[in-house]
């Protein structure tokens, strides 16, 4: 592929035409999905290259092969690949086949390499976080563009595509970074090519003005350029002036207006090389560098921390407090915020992405915050899910909204970004663990009682004493005002758990119980996610949201799942078990309070276990994102007596698709009984349909529930079809009204259900719900 790509340039030179580098992913090669765009650029007299035939070629392997490298991997053992990789990068500075940056591998366990990775100077100057082998090849392929005047680069991206959110943004960046003109085609199913055809004329009339332009230019400058090459000849820098090699891509020439830039014509232009080269290696990107938190700004600088989840996020703010930072938590994301994502993120970006980041950025567009004394804080996961990349999208947001001036604090367990003025300490790390257990376990208490509390409002307001006990407990070492003195974290979780239990609670048969799984942010967000669990409650069920914690131990219970199928991190394998262990010796006491109340509530299965469930149905290795997590808590649910499932997902969120929606017809062929719907959240997304879709899962659920008392109690079902089409119709309005608003008759739609016998769809029913072993559980 590269030698017909140096053809092509040789061909491009000798009959001064241009070409393309039509950049993309690798199914865009297939005609049926790119619509024959090659062929549009074909007509239009310009040569179309792949972004991968204009790289050098690696060094060839010892034992004389071609992209040795290349065939190790193909070849199998990840691990003999990664050895190789790392013995060629001592031989050769570059290699353009292995990633960027070499963290995501490190954080594994592996050595750093032995030499530096150059992707054409470009990767040091990149804005965003080079976690993907393949975009690296994109970045490199923009930054060969930009060093030849007679190529230009076409970026295909399939519509929708969240990935390309991050390399669109920066693609563009590096082009115009140089003077050059960024053309994205968006593809879908669609194969009219008029648009596509009418940008493509327009870039090609565009690159022959600025051919022209630069001609004048150079005709004016010359004598200019001349003396202006000497001197920076004269200077000591470190540039490679070796003689363009048949495996070099693109040699040297000018840039518009006159200024030295690489150029496919022979170095006949003497110095224009080498100052072409320095002008290039001199050339910053946007946003590449943005100011840091130093240790003086902790005294003069407050902490902007976006919402998350509220019952998990509050005690945080105590925490940071008492640990010498100022903090404040941006506690809802409104309306407002979300047009001001949408208006700094690539609208291709996830829906987390676009909240979270127009919640801190309009922070100090209303003017509330002052962006010369204000820190904003954003978590860094380093993975493969995009939100490792929402640090970089934040500081493109607050370059473009007119906030350069404000440090972005990525905060990582992995330590991927250097802050001076933030130190995640272990007494941090071990409190912020502290109160993510606590978070859960009153989460779990609170949704368990609040549909059945005796006196309204009982439940909030002891929630609200829990959550403030909580926060004194982390702000002052254990002694609480509102508790009356000094309490230890074990005693805190059990008379918490105590209380909760001992809450008066109406005697009223036991609701539908419907949980609550899904992305992160979108699971625990109230404003992402509509307030579901308050749809769900006032539906008359129960909501059931799996806790945090599972979300930080699932990367490290897959660490001997991966050192025997990778062969990679086999060196902290017994370190990260460790970890897995210590985790749950602080979950420990919570666990113990929540059994001591007699199967009142739900004790989360171990991590490990639910690993082994979630691996009877996908690989362990689906690990972007919440990864094999979410099919186990759909699993964990329905496993324990909650069938009715609402997973709630950003839209177009790639893990999700697999993980989430793309396992629910195999848990349903293994759970009969399994009620899952699937709902999407974004700016865009009508609030209506997502409500009428979480209705009519619930009306399921209660006609599961009514079928299943009936089977418990032994009495005969209803025959279907007994009501009438009319009565039919108006039963179905009347649940999507609400379950528990009484009719003009002064029944409610759970008795109405109760008329209706089985579902006449053939719904299944779900005895699980009510099995002997459970029936002391049906009343509250």
């Amino acid at each position: 592929m590269r030698a017909e790509g140096r053809r092509t340039l040789e061909w491009m030179r000798e009959n001064g035409r241009k070409g393309i580098v039509l950049a993309g992913r690798p199914y865009h090669i297939d005609p049926e999905i790119n619509h024959g765009v090659p062929d549009v650029i074909n007509t239009l007299g310009m040569a179309v290259l792949s972004e991968d035939s204009i790289l050098p070629e690696p060094e060839p392997s010892p034992d004389g092969a071609d992209d040795g490298v290349e065939h190790q991997v193909a070849g199998g053992a990840l691990s003999r690949a990664v050895a190789s990789i790392r013995r060629g990068l001592g031989r050769s500075k570059e290699d353009p086949q292995a990633p960027a940056d070499w963290s995501d591998v490190t954080a594994e366990g592996l050595e750093a390499p032995t030499a530096s990775i150059a992707v054409a100077n470009v990767s040091p100057k990149l804005r965003v976080r080079d976690q993907w082998a393949y975009h690296s090849r994109l970045y490199r392929a923009a930054e060969l563009v930009t060093r030849a005047d007679d190529l230009e680069l076409v970026q295909l991206n399939s519509f929708g595509c969240g990935v390309d959110a991050v390399t669109t943004d920066q693609v563009q960046e590096i082009l115009e970074s140089a003077g050059g003109v960024y053309t994205t085609l968006k593809i879908d199913e669609v194969s009219n090519l008029g648009a596509a055809t009418i940008r493509l004329r327009s870039l090609a009339a565009a690159s022959e003005a600025r051919r022209r332009q630069r001609e004048a230019g150079e005709q004016a400058a010359d004598a200019g350029v001349d003396e202006q090459a000497q001197d920076l000849a004269d200077e000591p820098v470190e540039v490679d002036t070796t003689t363009p090699t048949a495996g070099d891509a693109i040699a040297v020439g000018k840039e518009d207006g006159g200024a030295p830039r690489e150029n496919p014509a022979p170095a006949d232009d003497g110095d224009h090389t080498l100052a072409g080269r320095v002008a290039r290696s001199e050339r910053s990107l946007p946003a590449a560098t943005t100011p840091m938190f130093t240790e003086e700004m902790r005294e003069t600088h407050t902490i902007l921390m976006p919402q998350m989840s509220p019952i998990h996020f509050r005690p945080l703010v105590p925490l940071m407090r008492r640990l010498g930072y100022k903090v404040e938590l941006l506690e809802s994301a409104s309306k407002a915020d979300l047009e001001v994502g949408l208006r700094y993120v690539n609208n291709d970006a996830c829906f987390p992405a676009i909240m979270v980041i127009g919640q801190l950025i309009g922070a100090f567009e209303d003017g509330s915050h002052d962006p010369d004394k204000c820190v904003v804080a954003i978590s860094q996961t380093g993975g493969m899910c995009r939100a490792t990349n929402y640090a970089a999208m934040l500081r493109k947001g607050l370059r473009e909204a007119g906030y350069p001036q404000i440090p972005v604090l990525a905060v990582s367990l992995q330590g991927i970004e250097e802050n001076p003025g933030f130190k995640l300490t272990p007494t941090m790390a071990y409190k912020a663990l502290q109160g993510v257990v606590i978070g859960d376990t009153l989460s779990t208490c609170l949704l368990r009682v609040r549909p059945y509390e005796a006196v309204p409002g009982s439940a909030q307001a002891l929630y609200e004493r829990w959550s403030q006990i909580a926060c004194e407990f982390f702000e002052h070492k254990g002694r609480s005002t509102t508790w009356g003195g000094r309490i230890g974290y074990r005693r805190l979780l059990r008379e918490m758990v105590h209380e909760f239990d001992a809450l008066e609670l109406a005697d009223v048969p036991r609701k539908p119980r419907v949980g609550v799984v899904g992305e992160i942010l979108v699971k625990f967000q109230p404003d992402a996610n509509n307030h579901v669990v308050d749809q769900i409650e006032a539906e008359g069920c129960e909501a059931v949201v799996p806790g945090l914690l599972g979300f930080f131990l699932n990367g490290m219970t897959t660490a001997q799942w991966k050192a025997d199928t990778y062969g990679i991190g086999t060196d902290t394998v017994y370190q990260k078990k460790a970890g897995v262990w210590f985790i749950e010796q602080v979950q420990a006491p919570a666990r113990a309070a929540l059994a001591a109340a007699g199967g009142k509530f739900d004790v989360e299965s171990p991590i490990a276990e639910m690993a082994e469930k979630a691996g009877q149905i996908l690989s362990l290795g689906n690990q972007a994102g919440e990864g094999w997590l979410l099919t186990a808590e759909m699993i964990e649910l329905i496993e324990h007596g909650t069938p009715n499932i609402v997973c709630c997902q950003p839209f177009a969120c790639l893990p999700n698709h697999v993980v989430g929606k793309g396992m629910f017809r195999e848990i349903r062929r293994r759970y009969p009984q399994a009620n899952i719907v699937g709902i999407d959240y974004d700016p865009g997304a009508s609030e209506v349909n997502q409500l009428n879709r979480i209705k009519l899962m619930i009306s399921t659920a209660f006609m599961m529930q009514e079928d299943a008392v009936r089977d418990a109690a032994g009495a005969p079902a209803t025959p279907a079809g007994v009501r009438t089409a009319e009565a039919s119709s108006s039963t179905a309005d009347r649940l999507l009204t609400g379950i528990d608003n009484a009719s003009e008759d002064g029944r409610t739609a759970r008795d109405l259900i109760a008329d209706l016998g089985p579902a006449p769809d053939g719904t299944p029913t779900s005895p699980d719900v009510a099995s002997p072993e459970r029936v002391g559980a049906d009343r509250v």
